[in-house]
């Protein structure tokens, strides 16, 4: 993981951290309703759901463009299409430094483990610490890392088939 990815991903932990946004499933990104336009379910009236997957906040701090036309981001790979429920795999190799399944890891902790933005944002924090430490540069080490967490997602990635 080279300087620019490691920065982008302290982003993205604090940024999952941090946002006010709400956390969705099965899409990057949905824009709340730009009209009184209401879904009828059941006897209820339900408004329908906006926000973000995790990986949704990641596109949203490495700065990708939205079309809030079609609710979806603009593909940086190939920009003559959107991105509906994934990013490209090399895009995110690329932008985070992380290997190749990590992606799905991701995915499957928002859409599947029901995990908060907070504890997704642990587990980067555990990817970072432990990324510096291989490197033997604790001076960089993402601060705040609690003990456990490492083995906590490690075992979130034996768990995964890729």
């Amino acid at each position: 993981m080279n300087k620019q990815q490691h920065e982008l991903c302290v982003k993205w932990m604090m940024d999952l951290e941090e946002t006010p946004a709400q956390q969705i499933k099965g899409e990057l990104f949905k824009a709340p309703d730009k009209d009184p336009d209401i879904y009828q379910y059941s006897a209820r009236t339900i408004e329908r759901l906006s926000g973000y997957c995790c990986l949704g906040r990641l596109c949203e701090v490495a700065g990708v463009s939205k079309d809030l036309k079609t609710d979806r981001f603009i593909n940086p790979v190939d920009t003559s299409g959107p991105m509906t429920q994934v990013v490209p795999k090399d895009w995110f190799m690329d932008k985070t430094g992380l290997p190749r399944g990590f992606q799905e890891v991701f995915i499957n902790m928002n859409d599947e483990r029901n995990f908060t933005f907070k504890e997704i944002a642990d587990h980067i924090r555990s990817i970072l610490y432990y990324d510096r430490a291989m490197e033997g540069d604790y001076s960089r080490s993402v601060p705040s890392a609690e003990n456990g967490q490492i083995a906590i997602f490690e075992n979130a990635c034996e768990q995964e088939t890729y």
